[in-house]
């Protein structure tokens, strides 16, 4: 669009993983996922020469070092099992029920008055219990012409039963300049909010319904001349609903994002 650039993977959950906002000349998805480096185990660990200044890291640093199992990038779609906790999903370390987060999406676009609609959706399944559910995810995402998206999530069950509760959660990522912009936490009811970023701008968020919203930062462990180092990367959220549904029984939710 004239104000932004969007770019979706379709192969891989279907996610928004860049977001320029051309004004700002800013990428809010611009992260560094969390993946294995030698020096993370305790031999690599022991030929790093330490400074005062990271010095801290050399007795407790393995206690940050979390790995992710896919690409950080917004409007992936979580179903949670239902013990899952927020320092699970910090961690990358708790029970995906569904199969849509490195799944593949169809993806097909359209061009109205408020702007483009990039239209996503895969057949896939969900366990609720020891059952299976056949699950249909589709989300059309509105590219406002202003540089927002809004995507509207129509969620169908596909199957002959009843399902279980459905945890879903979409992930939604923005690469802020510092963790104060968006504390990490558990937020109840949340049906809007406003970040403001004193260096890139801020964002507002809202959903169609109140939501249990997560949030943790998104950190790298990584070696520079100082030492074993923390590096923020930006800031993971989940809007979390809880819906059980019946056979053909769907539920629409959506999630909108705004420069402000």
């Amino acid at each position: 669009t004239k104000h932004a650039g969007f770019y979706f993977a379709p192969s891989k959950g279907g996610g928004l993983w860049e977001w320029d906002l051309l004004p700002r000349k800013m990428n809010f998805c611009a992260v560094v996922s969390r993946y294995p480096e030698a020096y993370h185990d305790e031999s690599g660990a022991g030929n790093i020469t330490w400074s005062e200044k990271a010095g801290h890291f050399k007795s407790d640093f393995k206690k940050h070092v979390f790995y992710d199992w896919h690409r950080r990038m917004n409007l992936l779609d979580h179903f949670f099992h239902p013990e899952t906790r927020l320092e699970d999903f910090k961690k990358a370390s708790y029970g995906e029920q569904g199969d849509f987060v490195l799944g593949e999406y169809s993806a097909a676009t359209a061009r109205g008055p408020q702007g483009l609609t990039v239209s996503l959706a895969r057949d896939g399944a969900v366990w609720t219990g020891d059952k299976r559910a056949g699950i249909r995810v589709e989300k059309n995402v509105l590219l406002g012409t202003d540089g927002s998206w809004e995507a509207v999530y129509r969620v169908t069950n596909s199957g002959p039963e009843k399902t279980g509760s459905l945890w879903f959660a979409p992930e939604l990522l923005f690469s802020f300049s510092s963790p104060a912009v968006c504390p990490e936490g558990e937020r109840r009811d949340v049906s809007a909010l406003k970040f403001e970023d004193p260096v890139w701008g801020a964002v507002e968020l809202s959903f169609s319904e109140p939501v249990l919203l997560w949030a943790f930062n998104l950190d790298t462990v990584s070696r520079s001349e100082e030492g074993i180092e923390k590096t923020y990367q930006g800031s993971v959220l989940a809007p979390g609903i809880k819906k059980v549904l019946e056979p053909g029984g769907a539920f629409e939710f959506t999630v909108k994002a705004r420069p402000a």
